[in-house]
């Protein structure tokens, strides 16, 4: 019962959008009401923090999946679209300023 309750808490989504702090108290309480000795904690602790950090990697390249495309939908400029011009832009202004002249 203690492995199935352990994949089930490291497995989705909700674990990514808990805070590390809850994870780390969660990984405690956990090891001390099942009776974990210390080296078992430890490892639980471990898997929970690695698990954290996949998670939270993977909602984040989602998030930033969708942004993206979302912004294509949109046909928003990237900011490195919006630099090129800002360039453009400049140079055009130097020309005319030097035009005047």
């Amino acid at each position: 019962m203690f492995d199935d309750l352990k994949k089930t808490f490291l497995t989705g989504i909700d674990f990514a959008l808990k805070s590390k702090a809850d994870i780390e108290k969660f990984a405690k309480e956990f090891a001390k009401e099942s009776d974990m000795n210390k080296a078992q904690a430890q490892q639980f602790f471990e898997d929970c923090q690695q698990k954290y950090e996949g998670a939270k990697e993977s909602l984040d390249q989602k998030i930033e999946s969708t942004i993206t495309k979302i912004m294509v939908r949109l046909d928003l400029p990237t900011r490195k679209e919006i630099e090129e011009l800002n360039q453009k832009i400049d140079k055009l202004k130097d020309i005319i300023s030097r035009q005047k002249e």
